[in-house]
């Protein structure tokens, strides 16, 4: 970030800047900006997988955002990944196709853009959430979690 506020006009950095693997519900970008097209296609997603989770019941509208257009890769992307009962696998698959979504549209924009730039963004945060989830410190909560549980246990009254 502080690269692009050497480099950015401040509308560029801004746009930057709001761009999120998360889209925020309260901000609009321009209809032709890739953050707009990725906004919008994990909006969809979210929209289906809340679906997914909620079945046939009528809950799910509650959490639904709005979207524009329509993107028929996110109901192969939610039918793919609830193939997996492994919720971490499903998350694998779902960031799969998000990286998918993200390179085609870097495909259609110049090197260096502010589009490129913001998708680049996205994809260093996908990145980053992953390096997050080592297996050694999964162990390691794993491991804690039991011992708090065996202690809580050994101090319950028996019966």
């Amino acid at each position: 970030m502080e690269e692009c506020a050497r480099n950015l006009s401040a509308a560029d950095l801004n746009l930057v800047k709001t761009t999120e693997f998360i889209p925020q519900n309260d901000i609009d970008f321009p209809s032709d900006s890739m953050t707009f097209a990725w906004t919008n296609f994990e909006k969809q997603l979210r929209n289906r997988i809340v679906r997914q989770i909620a079945k046939q019941s009528d809950e799910s509208s509650v959490f639904e955002r709005v979207s524009k257009g329509c993107y028929p890769e996110v109901e192969l992307a939610v039918l793919e990944a609830w193939n997996q009962i492994n919720p971490l696998e499903r998350e694998k698959i779902l960031d799969l196709w998000r990286w998918r979504f993200l390179e085609h549209q870097e495909a259609r924009r110049p090197f260096g853009s502010i589009g490129f730039i913001c998708m680049y963004k996205i994809k260093l945060q996908i990145v980053e959430k992953w390096q997050k989830r080592q297996t050694e410190a999964g162990q390691k909560n794993l491991t804690r979690i039991l011992e708090e549980s065996s202690a809580q246990r050994a101090q319950e009254p028996q019966q």
